[in-house]
């Protein structure tokens, strides 16, 4: 299950930005995982214009996401 300590950096070909979305514990399903597609339309975002990574590390100079 994520904490609010993690982070999803998202490289968006459709328009070539790299941007930050800090996971809450809605973005969990009732078994603690994330829905990437469900994630990504929360923001407006297509998983098939992008490539993405989960971490725990924040990294600073990204576009965040809110």
């Amino acid at each position: 299950m994520a904490d609010t300590n993690e982070y999803c950096y998202v490289m968006d070909y459709s328009d070539g930005t790299i941007c930050e979305i800090k996971i809450v514990p809605e973005d969990n399903d009732e078994n603690g995982d994330i829905d990437v597609d469900k994630l990504f339309d929360k923001y407006g975002l297509k998983a098939s214009n992008c490539s993405w990574m989960f971490t725990t590390s924040k990294i600073e100079g990204i576009i965040e996401l809110i």
